[in-house]
């Protein structure tokens, strides 16, 4: 198999994983259930609508400009805030898939790939809604800068559910709480509910200069409203420094690869080793049973818990990451 078809065969492996995982996290399986994911996509204007009443009536502050800034900012906060909550499966779900290659980053997108097509589902929405409005003050001119932003965002998300997992795992935080509260810190002190303009220049300085969720949101801001190239004093370096995190933290050795997935890897003869599950209480006969079969494998049986995930979509999601020749996730 050459590398480029390889490649082709990943790149197949990671969108289907994605759309299983996506499938599964708004149990799409049934129809009804789809207006769950539509709300999940509206839910920004529903917040956007309800800080901006609030705005205007207390502050007098008003304007479409204001509600779009409110909106880009709820939609871009709500994805980061949707991945460090849904971080909590992490650990669990790499367990569950360590005989496949790369384990830790197969989990990572799970974890990532439901909270990011809302969001991109939310923006799309978003742009449909600032066309039919037709502001004459938004221009749509440098939309396409929209990308490296949404890129470098996705970057650091995805940085920050590896920090989430391997803080858990070296000092046994049971929370990602204090991770949470700081996002939400950092997206309170940036221009959403506010814009850079509402407070003086000496103030706007302290809250935004070190704070990148300010560099991010001021991005989306100028490719989205004001048709205008992304700064780019700061989000390259951004983007080097998360994606630096994420293969120092996405390469390491997988926490749950240890001697069960070597031995569940496959012969030279490409034949599968038998792995059995149990329920703890294994017997002589059949252990005896088991070391008769070369590499199996006995497991206790799994007492972990996933949100939003049952057993027949794990099922699924490992049946997509098991390790096939010449197509595997390595």
């Amino acid at each position: 198999m050459t590398i480029a078809s390889t490649r082709r065969s990943h790149l197949s492996d990671f969108i289907a994983l994605s759309l299983l995982a996506i499938r599964a996290r708004y149990t799409l399986s049934k129809p009804a259930r789809v207006l769950f994911l539509l709300g999940a996509m509206f839910d920004p204007f529903v917040y956007a609508g309800v800080i901006y009443f609030v705005v205007e009536r207390v502050f007098g502050l008003s304007g479409f400009d204001r509600f779009q800034f409110l909106l880009i900012g709820i939609i871009s906060f709500r994805w980061t805030l949707s991945c460090l909550l849904d971080a909590v499966n992490l650990a669990e779900l790499e367990r569950r898939m360590a005989e496949a290659g790369r384990a830790r980053l197969v989990a990572a997108l799970v974890v990532m790939a439901p909270p990011s097509a809302v969001m991109l589902l939310s923006l799309a929405a978003a742009l449909v809604f600032s066309l039919i409005v037709d502001a004459p003050d938004q221009s749509f001119r440098a939309l396409g800068w929209l990308a490296p932003v949404i890129l470098v965002q996705g970057a650091w998300n995805l940085a920050l559910v590896l920090v989430v997992d391997r803080l858990s795992a070296r000092f046994r935080i049971a929370s990602e709480a204090p991770l949470v509260i700081l996002a939400g810190l950092m997206w309170m002190l940036s221009p959403v509910m506010y814009k850079f303009g509402d407070i003086p220049p000496s103030v706007s300085a302290l809250f935004t200069t070190f704070n990148p969720a300010s560099h991010v949101l001021a991005a989306y801001y100028r490719a989205y409203w004001y048709g205008l190239p992304i700064g780019l004093n700061v989000l390259p370096a951004a983007i080097v420094v998360s994606l630096a995190i994420v293969a120092w933290l996405g390469t390491r050795p997988d926490r749950f690869a240890s001697s069960a997935g070597a031995e569940v890897a496959q012969s030279e003869d490409e034949s599968p080793h038998l792995v059995i599950a149990t329920d703890g209480r294994e017997t002589a006969t059949a252990t005896s049973s088991v070391a008769s079969y070369a590499g199996a494998t006995p497991f206790r049986q799994w007492t972990g818990t996933l949100k939003a995930f049952t057993g027949r979509d794990m099922a699924a999601l490992i049946g997509r990451t098991w390790p096939r020749s010449g197509t595997d996730l390595d």
